[in-house]
């Protein structure tokens, strides 16, 4: 083994528990990426440019508690550095095709305008009652769904309301008509 003298790190990198040197770890927490692959798709355990501490404390983490396993509950994945509800929620429902609903700023304000949640509800009262409005095994198409509207037809700056059909739905038609 050419690096026998460096302990070795699993990290997540293309696909679970791939072991890799301390140094090929550093070079991918320099550009702050751990990503898991699902098909063609990238998902992201951990985009933590700003943070490259949180990405080696996963590093470390996966290794020595979960010998290079991803978990695969929320509750274990959140307590990995750097690693919230939403990202838990998303890496499950990416990875492990498991039924979650991640609340990011898009599903957030989508939710909101459609009246699935109350103005003033949080991030995890939202995730709630999302739940609750749709079957479980929708929950992921309902999330990406959420998110690629959000972003691009319900956005927070000049919203494309006069093409929405949800308009009828929507609160802020009023505002933005």
């Amino acid at each position: 083994m050419p690096f026998a003298g460096i302990r070795t790190v699993c990290i997540v990198l293309l696909v679970p528990a791939i072991p890799v040197t301390l140094v090929g770890a550093i070079i991918v927490v320099i550009f702050g990426f751990f990503f898991a692959t699902v098909s063609s798709r990238m998902v992201g355990l951990v985009g933590s440019s700003n943070n490259p501490v949180s990405g080696m404390g996963i590093a470390t983490l996966l290794c020595d508690e979960y010998n290079g396993v991803v978990p695969r509950d929320r509750d274990e994945l959140i307590k990995f550095p750097g690693v919230g509800r939403k990202t838990a929620n998303v890496f499950l429902s990416e990875y492990y095709n498991d039924p979650f609903i991640a609340v990011d700023t898009h599903v957030e304000r989508v939710s909101k305008r459609l009246k699935l949640a109350s103005s003033k509800a949080s991030v995890l009262e939202v995730e709630k009652k999302l739940m609750k409005a749709f079957p479980e095994n929708e929950w992921s198409r309902i999330h990406l769904q959420l998110v690629l509207f959000g972003r691009y037809y319900c956005k927070a700056i000049k919203p494309m309301c006069s093409n929405c059909k949800l308009k009828d739905l929507c609160k802020e038609k009023k505002k933005n008509f």
